[in-house]
């Protein structure tokens, strides 16, 4: 392997946090569109609370966006960073695990539609007991960034596929 192994934040991984929203949003418009005389208020008070609230997660899910986007992990032999250049900005310091005290290695995914379509989650490591110690998130395929970190925490398993570096 070559050090440091670099793997990114997926922006990908948003997409299936904010497509239940955009469809329940989509939903309440259409809906506020059909009936406007059953509503006890001003048709355009309704609207503009409605529009307010959509500016508010337009802006939340884009400053998500940016925080994905500009967050890396490097991987080195003996441990690894957490460099987002937006937290830097803003004064938060970068996060540094020693990946020899590793325990646990766990990888899951937040959603269903993160499996399924995006195929995008994160990876969870402890050093001892179940509290997360680090976390790795909004990865496209966690499974082969797990695998990459279990080889340089625990050495090479049996029966593993032995072209796991060309993954990331």
């Amino acid at each position: 392997m070559h050090f440091p192994i670099i793997v990114r934040s997926s922006p990908r991984a948003l997409l299936s946090k904010y497509v239940p929203y955009t469809i329940a949003w989509v939903g309440l418009l259409f809906g506020l569109s059909i009936s406007p005389e059953e509503w006890e208020l001003p048709k355009g008070f309704v609207v503009g609370i409605l529009l307010c609230i959509l500016l508010f997660l337009m802006l939340k899910a884009f400053f998500q966006y940016l925080r994905i986007n500009n967050t890396t992990y490097s991987i080195y032999p003996n441990q690894l960073q957490e460099h987002s250049y937006l937290f830097k900005f803003l004064g938060v310091k970068n996060s540094t695990i020693n990946l020899r005290e590793m325990r646990q290695i766990q990888a899951f995914s937040n959603t269903f539609l993160d499996v399924l379509f995006f195929n995008c989650g994160g990876i969870t490591l402890t050093v001892s007991g179940d509290l997360a110690d680090f976390q790795i998130k909004n990865i496209h395929n966690p499974g082969r960034v797990k695998g990459i970190l279990e080889e340089i925490c625990f050495g090479e398993s049996k029966g593993q596929d032995s072209d796991r570096p060309e993954a990331y």
